[in-house]
């Protein structure tokens, strides 16, 4: 009875083991197949053509009008994706060369430089995504320098980039102005939650910010574009941007409130048609332009990685790849290119929404 008994639970406990090792298995190949095509090959563009001899990400190919053009939305969401790969010697490159050219005595990330001139305001949106990679990537790599950069260029968006109780989208050091909206889709969450852990804000001030948020209005499903710090009020866009609507969304999740209906809305449009537009009627909610985004494809990945829908998001990135040189023989292979000109927020947008579905 007894060996009968050890028979049994040893065939269980087999059965079991090789169970785990498939499901691992499974796993492991469906990660190194996103892995091999799309994030290698996206990166490599972006080494190839975009990425100067400082460490910076032009803004399209050289030799192209923006060629000579860095902005600080690209050295964020470059920052961004390096932080999430834990790539610690490109990271720290791309932080040199951002400390050097961008970041002004005021500690405000200026929005671009071209050539040698640099200009007068910040994004708020870009100084706190910069922001948010570089607590991140100085916990993971206890650089203290990482982190006392973070707390500095944090403490100057609050002094800067608000009025009263809120804040503004940019600030001009040159003419010590400051503008009177704040586009809604500018607030990262991380980047806030970093500055309560590290005493920048107090968590009354953090949770003032979702309430702020968690009141914004709607309208047939769609959230307004800006604050107004003069009337008070909320503004809508007749077009609506989904760029503007999926960052949003994005943040609102990540400040713990809920987006459902937006959700249902985009992910019911695209399983009906199998392809987004960048641009709808606010009233009709019909497409109002005739053009993909692989930005729009990227955020819309993130957004379903914050809703827990892998299936959904991993559905979405196929569709991303599709406008994606894939030719073996085209110089642009990996990259997001039309009629040879580039930019340089869909690549990286794209590289991030890839990193962010292969990590999960």
């Amino acid at each position: 009875m007894l060996l009968k008994w050890i028979l049994r639970v040893s065939s269980i406990l087999l059965i079991v083991l090789l169970v785990v090792i498939r499901v691992n298995l499974v796993k492991e190949t469906e990660q190194q197949d996103i892995l091999e095509r799309p994030i290698l090959q996206t990166e490599q563009f972006i080494f190839n053509h975009l990425l100067d001899e400082a460490g910076m990400i032009r803004t399209d190919f050289k030799g192209n009008p923006n060629g000579n053009l860095i902005l600080s939305e690209s050295m964020g969401l470059w920052l961004e994706y390096l932080a999430l790969k834990k790539d610690n010697s490109l990271f720290d490159s791309a932080y040199l060369a951002l400390k050097k050219d961008f970041i002004s005595k005021e500690n405000l990330v200026m929005w671009k430089v071209e050539g040698s001139v640099r200009a007068d305001t910040n994004a708020l949106i870009d100084d706190l995504r910069i922001i948010a990679s570089l607590f991140r990537k100085g916990e993971q790599m206890n650089r203290s320098d990482y982190i006392k950069q973070a707390i500095r260029l944090s403490k100057s968006i609050m002094k800067y980039n608000r009025q009263d109780d809120y804040f503004v989208d940019f600030y001009d050091v040159r003419y010590k102005y400051q503008n009177k909206e704040l586009t809604l889709s500018y607030l990262i969450p991380k980047a806030f939650q970093y500055m309560v852990n590290y005493g920048v804000i107090t968590v009354d001030e953090l949770d003032q910010l979702r309430d702020f948020l968690r009141n914004m209005p709607t309208d047939n499903g769609f959230y307004p574009k800006y604050y107004s710090v003069e009337d008070n009020r909320f503004h809508f866009d007749q077009e609506i941007n989904l760029i503007d609507q999926l960052y949003t969304v994005i943040h609102l999740e990540g400040f713990g409130i809920s987006t459902d209906s937006f959700f249902k809305w985009i992910k019911d449009i695209y399983l009906q048609e199998n392809v987004i537009y960048g641009r709808y009627d606010r009233l009709s909610k019909q497409r109002i332009v005739e053009y993909e985004a692989p930005a729009v494809y990227a955020l819309l990945v993130i957004y379903s990685l914050e809703k827990n829908e892998r299936a959904f998001a991993k559905s979405v990135y196929e569709r991303m790849t599709e406008l994606r040189s894939d030719d073996p023989m085209s110089t642009y292979k990996g990259g997001y290119v039309f009629s040879n000109s580039t930019h340089s927020f869909d690549n990286l947008l794209a590289l991030v929404a890839e990193r962010k579905l292969l990590n999960e």
